[in-house]
Parts: structure tokens; sequence; C-alpha cells
């Protein structure tokens, strides 16, 4: 993933996102989501380093799930919030390898595919 122009993706950091994995496996995807909710607050207070923000043209290499090896250990990222009232915009480029990543099903608003 690379943003070329504005404000790059926020990327957790590996013990932040690990513990969000933890939770999701023992306690289910809800809590999950819940903590998720909680660090990605809490990484946004002062002094708290548990995010970073990739910079422009830099490259981030996200692995996740389903990547060979790495079960339990995805990298927790967002797209920064945009306020495009004011003119603000992003260029990013996101590459996924087919094969790792969770499959979707693609269908129109009356169920037809």
């Amino acid at each position: 993933m690379c943003t070329y122009l504005g404000a790059g993706t926020e990327v957790l950091s590996e013990r932040a996102s690990l513990a969000i994995s933890l939770a999701s496996d023992r306690a289910g995807r809800g809590i999950g989501d819940v903590a998720k909710a909680i660090v990605g607050s809490a990484a946004d207070a002062p002094g708290i380093n548990l995010k970073r923000r990739s910079r422009e043209c830099e490259l981030v290499l996200l692995k996740g799930e389903k990547w060979p090896g790495n079960a339990g250990r995805a990298i927790v990222h967002r797209s920064p919030i945009i306020d495009g009232c004011c003119g603000e915009w992003r260029l990013c480029l996101k590459v996924d390898a087919p094969e790792h990543v969770n499959a979707v099903v693609v269908g129109m608003s009356d169920g037809s595919k």
C-alpha cells in the first residue's frame, strides 16, 4: 500500500494488533471489534505510542491473516479521516495478492449475483 498524496495510512503497532487478534480469537469477533475501537481511541491519546502514520510515497507491507505463516498476527490499519468538505483528499494505491485476501461475494441489491 502506498499513499502518493495526502494523509498516510494509520498502522497500529504489532503489540496492539496482537492484543486485538487474541481478544477476537478467545472471545469472538464482536469482542475483537470492541477491542479495536478501544485500542484505536487510546492510540490517539497524546504520549501513547501505539500507532504510526505512513508518510507520502512510503511503501507499507501489510500481511493479513491469510498470508502464509501469519495466522493470528494480522496488522490492524485504517485510512485516516479526510475532511472532503474542505477540499482535502488522498491518492492511495493498494495491491492485494488474490490468494491471500478474504473472499468477497459481490451481488446486486436485489440479491442476484
